[in-house]
């Protein structure tokens, strides 16, 4: 049915997922973009098997997973886009499919195995000690602690990670094992493995490599996020944050409601002061550089690639 490898983004998350996928794979011509969220999200007839299959992939487990119901999807999914599937490449980009708070990753290498059979695989990493900065500067963390703008300090989300490492999210991040498995379940070539900080470093680059692997034309890749000014996307307007990081479910909007027109923009300014990134500490660096050190030193001889200039190790 297909003519051309289906391509799965698959990850991790903070690493550009959200600028791939509205200035790349929502916009180029020689793509069919299977996200559910994206251009046929209103589109109930079809959003709703782009949706299932993703919940399929993100969220079964070993005991959970449905094959055909996926498969089923997936079929529906294709008759769908038949006309579509004969000039261009299906790409589902989900970047949950690594994210270290769901399933066992491991079992989710296996699912896709089941449903993809050999898939052109992207997997994109960050350097872990950015990684975990960002996923903890976009924890919810209550109004509680309103004066310092954590809940609960690094060091302490940190060590209680370690402790309880094959049950936490931190294990997750030991991309080694993680790429090694995709290795052994998929064909080499078909699995490729880029570097955030290569697409913050020169993203023209980087897009090049990345649509040359797809299968796409990378000139009109490369044309599409320069126009799309990509840079000041990760700049993410402050206080649309604030649900995140403050206030779990309540926007901003309804907070301000409650507060005197008065004092609403003294609010606003200490919140947004309150969200300027975390630094990490010079011990918290090196517990996490210990704790992958090993494993990044064997993905970069695995990879053959040059991880200690982007202070992986």
């Amino acid at each position: 049915m297909l003519k051309k490898n289906i391509v799965l983004h698959i990850g991790y998350p903070k690493c550009a997922s959200t600028s791939l996928q509205e200035n790349l794979f929502m916009k180029h011509p020689d793509i069919l973009d299977l996200n559910f969220k994206g251009r046929y999200k209103d589109d109930s007839k079809i959003s709703h098997q782009l949706k299932s299959l993703k919940d399929n992939l993100v969220f079964s487990t070993d005991i959970s997973f449905d094959k055909n119901k996926a498969l089923n999807n997936l079929r529906n999914i294709y008759n769908y886009f038949k006309e579509d599937l004969s000039n261009k490449i299906p790409i589902i980009s989900n970047e949950d499919i690594t994210n270290p708070w769901f399933t066992d990753l491991g079992v989710k290498a296996k699912i896709i195995k089941e449903v993809f059979n050999n898939p052109k695989i992207i997997i994109l990493i960050r350097n872990q000690k950015e990684l975990l900065r960002s996923l903890y500067d976009m924890m919810p963390h209550p109004l509680g602690k309103f004066h310092t703008g954590y809940s609960y300090s690094f060091i302490e989300w940190l060590n209680t990670s370690l402790k309880f490492e094959s049950r936490s999210f931190i294990g997750a991040l030991d991309f080694y094992k993680v790429v090694k498995k995709y290795f052994c379940l998929f064909d080499k070539k078909n699995v490729k493995v880029f570097l955030f900080e290569e697409f913050v470093e020169n993203q023209e680059q980087f897009i090049e490599k990345i649509s040359k692997f797809i299968g796409i034309d990378y000139k009109k890749s490369i044309s599409l996020i320069n126009k799309s000014n990509v840079k000041n996307s990760f700049h993410t307007h402050k206080l649309g944050l604030i649900a995140k990081k403050y206030t779990n479910y309540y926007p901003l909007s309804k907070i301000l409601e409650y507060i005197p027109s008065s004092i609403k923009k003294k609010v606003k300014i200490q919140i947004i002061k309150k969200l300027e990134p975390y630094k990490l500490l010079k011990d918290e660096k090196e517990i996490i550089n210990s704790f992958f050190y090993s494993s990044n030193k064997s993905l970069e001889k695995l990879l053959k690639i040059d991880l200690k200039k982007f202070n992986y190790y």
